[in-house]
């Protein structure tokens, strides 16, 4: 993960595409959050602790017992309720949570990364990156090794990391890439 979540002051969290994300919750707390949203809510995990379907804007009480919050971390739980509404899409409603100017930020919340599309064998093979193919693809990801073209063909330069699947498209079989 990269950039921590942090809410405004006014207890505004950016709405998230489906993902994994480190989110700070209190001034010295920091949770690792899944978020998968749903045509009809969001589920919600926090790693460690536990996992729960939210089809409605949920009290913080309802978030402590079902996602293990402990109640002696009260304001965690009243700022994950925030969290979730603004992942439901309820960014108008009163937040409920304390936000101190430690935890927040005002800067413009970024859009979370998102991966390239991926790119079939025919787009990548020898015979169309010769053909020009090399000025606009140098890179992929092939079988979870970063590969490079070398003019005349793809070299494995090492195994493929996170932040390279952010970065460069990964290859697929072309049957796969049509039914997309």
């Amino acid at each position: 993960m990269s950039t921590v979540i942090r809410p405004t002051t006014k207890g505004q969290f950016p709405k998230l595409r489906t993902g994994v994300y480190d989110v700070a919750l209190g001034n010295m707390t920091q949770f690792r959050i899944a978020v998968i949203q749903r045509k009809h809510g969001v589920m919600v995990g926090i790693i460690g602790k536990g996992c729960y379907e939210f089809t409605m804007a949920p009290h913080w009480t309802y978030i402590s017992e079902k996602l293990g919050i402990h109640m002696a971390f009260k304001g965690d739980a009243m700022n994950l309720a925030d969290f979730i509404a603004c992942q439901m899409g309820l960014e108008g409603r009163k937040p409920v949570g304390e936000y101190m100017a430690k935890l927040c930020s005002d800067e413009p919340h970024r859009s979370a990364p998102t991966k390239p599309k991926p790119v079939t064998f025919d787009q990548v093979s020898a015979l169309r990156m010769v053909a020009g193919g090399e000025k606009t693809i140098d890179r992929v990801i092939h079988e979870g090794e970063l590969c490079y073209w070398t003019g005349i063909g793809w070299v494995v330069e090492r195994t493929a990391t996170p932040e390279d699947e952010l970065k460069y498209p990964a290859v697929v079989a072309t049957a796969t890439a049509k039914r997309k």
